[in-house]
This record gives C-alpha cells, structure tokens and sequence, in this order.
C-alpha cells in the first residue's frame, strides 16, 4: 500500500495542518460525483480509521447498482491530516477501490483509484467507478459515531436532512399535504394517508410516518430502494410502480400493483380513492450514445395522481416527451432536471409552459441553477415553488 499512498498524496497541495485523528469521525458527502452522492461514515481509532462507504451508480451502458447498505472499509490508517483506506466493489465485486484524502477544515480532498482484480472485468463501470484516478470533495455532514459496517440501512446521520417543508393545497375531497424531501423524494398525506414517491435513503426519514401507498418510477438507485422500502411499508401498504421494477425487486416488499405507460387505474387510501395515471418518462437525445438513451421508453413511469380534481404530476426522469407537453388540467406538478441524464433547468422551463400547470416544484435538479427555471417561468401565470432539495445549506 506504501507506493499506491505515495502516488495518490502527491496529487495534493498541503493545507494549514489538521490532526485528522481529532476531527476525522463524521459523516462526509461528496454530491457532485458520478450519478449518486457518496457518503463516507469515518471514525478515527488513534491511527487508524474504520467506517463505511456509501454510492449508488449508473454507468454509461445502463447497468445500474443500487447499494443501500455500507460497504466496510478497510487498511485505514491516519497520518497527520492525511487519511487512506480501501473498500470492495458491492458483493465482494471485482475490484478494489483505494481513497486518499487530506483534511482541509470542514472538507476532504479525496483521491480515488480502482484497481481491478484478477479475472475481473477491467471495461465495466458502474458503482465505485471506472478504473483510473478520479479527484473530488466530501464536505462534513455531521460529527456523529460512524454506523457500523453491518448496519442494513443508511442511518439518519448519513443521510441529508431534508426541509420537510410541508405545503397544504385544498381539493375537491379535502386537505393534500405536500411534503418534498430530497431529491426526487416526496411525501404526500391525503385523507389522513400517507403516500411516499420514490423514497430514498439520502433523504433522512428519521420521525416520518411509514406508507400506505408508495409509487416508484423506475429501476435507478435514487428512486427505489429495497432497503428503504422495507422499513417504509407495513403490511397493508400497497406498492404502485411499473413491471420493470417489480421485476427487479423480485419480492422483496410484498407484491406491487403495475401500471404500464399510458394506462390509468384507480386505487383505494383510506375511505376515498385515487385515479393514477402512468406517463412515459424517457430520453429523446440524452445517452451514452446515439440509440442508447438513459431512460428507454416504456420502461419507467411518470405519474399523474389525482386527488378529486386536483391533479398532481410527478415526471420522474425524463425529457420534454410529447406525452408530457400533451398533459392537461395539471394543477401540480413536479419536474426533474439534472442533464445528461433528463432536461436542463431551462429546457424545463420551457416544456412546463407546453402543459401550464397552476403549481410546479423543481426536484431531481442536482447541478442546476433552479432560478433558471424560475426565471423561464415569469410572466406565465405559474407559480414556482423553490425548494433545498439537494442537500444545500
């Protein structure tokens, strides 16, 4: 390990000198890598650091990892304000992944490398990353114990504490509750139920009530998450999504209700029920490469849920599909944005004006300036809701 450490600490300038050991335990996030955050849970032993490792990945082929429990970590040592320690690829994968990192204030500066073992396959990306260096920053998140390596799902203080700002929109049938959490999570109560849209455990879920409905777009690691759902559902809570992910979660979390593109089925919460719409969400341009979209049609669903007449849009990943230009009477809607994997703010800004819904929230932005789609909107007539959902201060 002596000459992987000494080849990684050069590509760092020296900051002001911070004994690691003193500050190092706490969780650490780094959101403007690869496809998820990265959350690191460290925890100083004298010199030497134990904890774990957190990513979920899509990589350009579309194989898509979603690790929803810690991957131990392991040769941690500590060096002054130095750190390294390596972890394995999920499932005891086929590589070796090694960090480096030095201590700056509230910040690590991390190098990564990927070594891959032999017989594995040195072409294939996904969770952890290619083979080569890669340079990022993790910012503190919080200064608690790190979570044990065999802990089965992300605990609260690895995740990002959400607003949990909860707006009250009047309908037909009574109060809906809306809730955004983080990201491309959102949590609905109508009628004294609660519906949960694709849950995650970045968002912290700590003191939240469990599901009686929960709808998931499609197969991503940001939108659905076995671990999660396992602690989010009872038995009585009923599954909404689309055949693809009811085949990859292979039973673990009861049995789904589907729904295809297209199709419209009413379902019961409470003592009312509501109409829910299963829209196309998919790519037109975005891709590894041409004819290879992130997000392939009939694959994964939007949603229009329907709660008396009011009607409540979320897009999930998409572009500015003519499916979702053609919706009508949408009186909330929720619009993702984080290029290249859906539309920029802008083309956002611009789509939302095709279906001119009375409400729209920006959500699923990681990257992108929300102030832009506000500012696309102006003069139209449609109220913007600004919301932090991507872990800002």
């Amino acid at each position: 390990m002596k000459n992987t450490v000494a080849m990684l600490a050069l590509s760092f300038a020296v900051p002001a000198f911070i004994n690691a050991q003193d500050v190092i335990t706490g969780t650490w996030v780094a959101t403007g890598v690869g496809f998820a955050p990265w959350t690191f849970n460290l925890k100083a032993d004298g010199p030497k650091l134990t904890g774990t490792v957190m990513q979920g990945a899509t990589d350009p082929s579309g194989w898509t990892t979603s690790l929803t429990a810690p991957t131990a970590i392991y040769d941690g040592t500590i060096a002054g304000n130095m750190i390294f320690f390596k972890c394995d690829s999920p499932g005891g994968g086929d590589r070796t992944i090694t960090f480096a990192g030095t201590l700056s204030g509230e910040q690590i500066l991390f190098r990564r490398s990927v070594q891959v073992r032999p017989g594995g396959d040195p072409g294939r990306n996904g969770i952890y990353g290619a083979t080569g260096a890669e340079a990022f920053t993790a910012l503190r998140q919080s200064a608690q114990a790190a979570a044990p390596a065999n802990q089965g799902r992300q605990s609260s203080t690895a995740a990002v504490a959400p607003n949990k700002q909860t707006d009250v929109v009047q309908t037909s049938q009574g109060p809906l509750k809306i809730t955004p959490l983080y990201h491309g999570s959102v949590m609905l109560e109508f009628n004294g139920r609660i519906i949960h849209v694709d849950p995650w455990n970045q968002a912290d879920y700590t003191g939240l009530p469990q599901a009686d409905m929960i709808l998931i777009s499609h197969t991503h690691a940001d939108h659905m998450d076995p671990a999660l759902l396992k602690t989010l559902r009872k038995d009585s809570t009923l599954i909404v999504t689309s055949e693809a992910v009811n085949d990859t979660l292979n039973g673990c979390c009861g049995v789904p209700e589907t729904i295809r593109n297209g199709e419209k089925k009413t379902f019961p919460i409470g003592n009312v029920s509501v109409e829910i719409e299963a829209v196309p969400m998919y790519n037109l341009e975005f891709g590894p490469s041409p004819g290879k979209p992130w997000h392939h049609k009939g694959i994964g669903n939007g949603y229009v849920v329907s709660f008396g007449s009011t009607r409540v849009y979320f897009s999930g990943d998409t572009e500015c599909v003519p499916e979702m230009k053609a919706l009508k009477n949408i009186s909330i809607a929720f619009v993702a944005m984080n290029p290249p994997r859906t539309q920029s703010a802008v083309d956002a800004a611009a789509c939302v004006k095709e279906f001119h819904p009375q409400i729209v929230y920006p959500y699923h932005y990681r990257g992108q300036n929300t102030q832009d789609f506000a500012d696309g909107l102006k003069g139209t007539g449609i109220e913007v809701r600004l919301r932090k959902l991507e872990g800002e201060p």
